[in-house]
């Protein structure tokens, strides 16, 4: 930079010795240069250029060391083994036990409609045996005959192991109160009667109709 000062001081003397010259307005350009020669503003741009360089490397390596430890962490679980099989196991392993609660639910409620379909079983044929046995003890009230009342009465009694009647009452009555007293008075000359069997809870209660209808209708 000293030396084109100097330079630029002792031409533009030199021109205004000379008679006959006119003095110009010269615009020179300077350009600094390092010790390399090459310009300052072309290395500050091969510096800025190399780290972008640099730096564009660095994100690649940031961005590469991501995607392994992402890949690493769904393929395999901290301690070194596969995550997936240990899941698909608990998974199986949680399906069996369902299935297993399942099935036995399922048994125990073929058990209990086992159980129901046996007990109402045994009802019927109790029942029936109570019917057959009660029939012959039923009279026709003389009072209703005169009145030549009919009619169905609906009794419930409870019945003790030994078949003895402990209580009964009407729970459905004919039209007339002669049927609905003879109804009644049927049971208790019918006692003791058929015990009831082991497989049915003792007392148990039974509900029968009587019907009254009159000879030759």
């Amino acid at each position: 930079m000293v030396a084109l000062a100097v330079h630029g001081a002792m031409l533009m003397m030199f021109i205004g010795r000379r008679p006959g010259l006119v003095p110009r307005t010269w615009t020179m350009e300077m350009v600094l240069v390092d010790a390399d020669g090459a310009p300052a503003s072309a290395r500050q741009g091969r510096l800025q250029t190399a780290g972008s360089g640099d730096r564009d490397a660095e994100g690649d390596q940031a961005l590469d060391g991501a995607d392994s430890t992402l890949s690493g962490d769904a393929a395999v679980s901290p301690s070194g083994g596969r995550a997936a099989p240990a899941r698909e196991a608990s998974i199986a392993k949680t399906l069996s036990t369902q299935a297993g609660e399942a099935a036995q639910s399922q048994e125990g409620e073929g058990d209990i409609s086992a159980d129901g379909a046996s007990r109402a079983a045994s009802e019927n044929t109790y029942q029936r045996l109570l019917q057959k046995h009660i029939r012959p003890y039923r009279l026709y009230p003389s009072e209703a005959v005169s009145r030549r009342a009919e009619g169905i009465v609906i009794v419930r009694f409870r019945v003790g192991r030994d078949g003895d009647v402990q209580e009964a009452w009407v729970v459905g009555r004919s039209r007339d109160p002669a049927l609905d007293r003879a109804a009644l008075e049927t049971l208790w000359r019918a006692e003791p009667l058929p015990g009831v069997p082991a497989e049915l809870p003792a007392p148990v209660e039974v509900e029968l109709p009587m019907p009254f209808r009159l000879p030759g209708r």
